[in-house]
């Protein structure tokens, strides 16, 4: 057997010891499982159609108080979250894609938006078209399930697969038209992620490229869940991906963005801290209004949170604020 001269050796050492230690850092979670609208693993092949539910805030479970009562200092907020990301071919031809730490703020420093800005500023035609094919695209990512009530898509395990859904702008907009009723509030919708009285949607892929997506909402408020799978929804809220923090977790450093997008090193040894914005998931402790009675029956509890109590107050159908950005780094 030929082996190794004592250097090289150590080296391979040396680098696995690194590796092993990054991998271990990242955990188990920090890669989410997402529903791809294109590719190889796209939810729903070109010109066929998929029913989908949206799920509430990742912080839903805050809203609600031991003892069943509602939260009186939650404060709620968007069932999306905002981000930027780039896609450029690799070396190999494949698509590459990443998150843009600009998500967190427009003075995060990303090699690739550095890259893109002189492209686009260069007067070759060539440069311009190459800043087009990197430029920062906007993505709005929903907790979501696939398939209709009764039918929902369960996880290896008999879970439900809850997955983030990456929707792009023409995707956003018709889902937020739906909630808000666009022009006119009188056909808004209002929160389809409602538990017990939400909306599922109908997700039609476009047959040929270039078209668009088109997005319709089912009639009739449906719960989440029905009896028949009770089990695979039990403490569902438990496995509800927190957006941002997701993002966060998933986002490289400065140094590793560069290396994949250029593929040397950053000149000058730059470094860029790690974004270190916290979740955005709020909540407290104080007791607070008791709840109607549950219209779910036993459906409620453990597997259910309390229904809120009943309000006076009109339903909302403007347009949900934007998710608050992070403080940039210093």
């Amino acid at each position: 057997m030929a082996e190794f001269s004592a250097a090289v050796l150590a080296m391979m050492k040396q680098r696995a010891a690194v590796v092993k230690e990054r991998l271990a850092s990242l955990g188990p979670r920090d890669w989410q499982p997402r529903w791809d609208i294109s590719g190889k693993n796209a939810i729903v092949d070109p010109g066929r159609e998929i029913v989908s539910r949206l799920l509430p805030r990742w912080d839903f479970a805050q809203k609600f108080i031991a003892g069943g009562k509602i939260n009186p200092k939650y404060v709620d907020g968007p069932i999306f979250f905002e981000a930027l990301e780039h896609w450029w071919d690799g070396p190999d031809g494949k698509r590459r894609r990443e998150w843009c730490p600009q998500t967190f703020g427009d003075t995060e420093a990303c090699p690739i938006h550095e890259a893109w800005e002189e492209l686009r500023a260069s007067k070759s035609a060539d440069d311009k078209k190459a800043a087009s094919e990197i430029r920062p695209s906007e993505t709005f990512l929903f907790n979501a399930l696939m398939g209709p009530g009764g039918q929902r898509a369960v996880a290896e395990g008999g879970m439900i697969d809850i997955r983030y859904l990456p929707a792009p702008g023409t995707i956003f907009l018709a889902i937020i038209n739906i909630m808000t009723g666009g022009e006119e509030e009188s056909f808004a919708y209002g929160d389809i992620s409602d538990v017990r009285e939400g909306f599922d949607i109908k997700l039609s892929r476009p047959a040929a490229q270039g078209d668009r997506w088109k997005v319709a909402v089912m009639p009739k408020a449906t719960p989440l869940f029905v009896e028949g799978q009770k089990p695979a929804f039990a403490k569902w809220w438990e496995r509800l991906i927190d957006l941002p923090a997701m993002v966060e977790k998933e986002m490289k450093p400065y140094e590793d963005l560069y290396r994949a997008f250029h593929g040397s090193e950053p000149p000058g040894g730059t470094q860029r801290g790690p974004v270190t914005a916290a979740s955005e998931s709020t909540g407290g402790n104080e007791e607070g209004t008791a709840p109607d009675n549950d219209p779910f029956g036993d459906l409620g509890g453990i597997d259910m949170p309390p229904a809120e109590a009943a309000s006076s107050a009109p339903v909302r159908t403007s347009a949900p604020a934007p998710a608050p950005r992070r403080p940039a780094r210093r």
